[in-house]
């Protein structure tokens, strides 16, 4: 009878133990308000928009000398972000040749805060090269013009420690076009090292 108390009263230890300890919170480690400091360097963000439940898009882009994109976490909840990319095309053998060079950059800034595994943003961080979509435009702006009906936005910390740190974004809107109503879905990936 010993032998059974002894081994109740050690897997009620182990329950508890395993209980109490701190840890991530749906992908957000209980002190994600302080991991979240500093600055972030983008090396890759995947997209996925979906109309009707079809996908229409799905891509991913990754970091490179001409496409870069940071985020910077400050102690007062403020934040800052940067994308910039270049990009030349055309026949670069012949003198005349058709070169186009293009050149953008996107920034945003606003206020976070970190709810359980929740980020909540005032504005969209800014992307790689082509890979703005109506999230970044929807967020960043806090309106949108008609026919665009937002239903819905979210970002997840999916994973956040010393030096990684990977966000979902979802955003469900629909449009409603000669009593047509298109209903879409973004998914935004984005994935920081530091």
């Amino acid at each position: 009878m010993r032998k059974f108390y002894v081994l109740l009263f050690a897997s009620l230890l182990i329950c508890g133990l395993t209980a109490c300890q701190k840890g991530s919170n749906g992908g957000a480690p209980f002190n994600a308000s302080t991991l979240i400091l500093g600055k972030w360097n983008l090396q890759k963000q995947k997209t996925v928009i979906s109309a009707n439940g079809v996908v229409q898009l799905d891509t991913t882009c990754v970091t490179s000398f001409t496409n870069v994109s940071r985020a910077r976490f400050n102690k007062d909840n403020t934040f800052n972000s940067v994308g910039l990319w270049s990009s030349a095309t055309g026949d670069n053998t012949n003198l005349g040749g058709n070169n186009t060079i293009s050149a953008g950059m996107d920034s945003t800034s606003g206020t976070y805060s970190i709810v359980n595994s929740s980020l909540n943003i005032t504005a969209a961080l800014a992307g790689l090269r082509n890979m703005v979509g109506f999230y970044d435009a929807a967020s960043s702006s806090g309106t949108v013009i008609a026919p665009v009906n937002v239903v819905s936005r979210s970002s997840q910390i999916t994973l956040l420690t010393s030096s990684q740190f990977n966000l979902h974004y979802e955003l469900v809107y629909n449009t409603i076009i000669n009593n047509v109503t298109t209903n879409y879905k973004e998914e935004e990936d984005y994935y920081y090292t530091r």
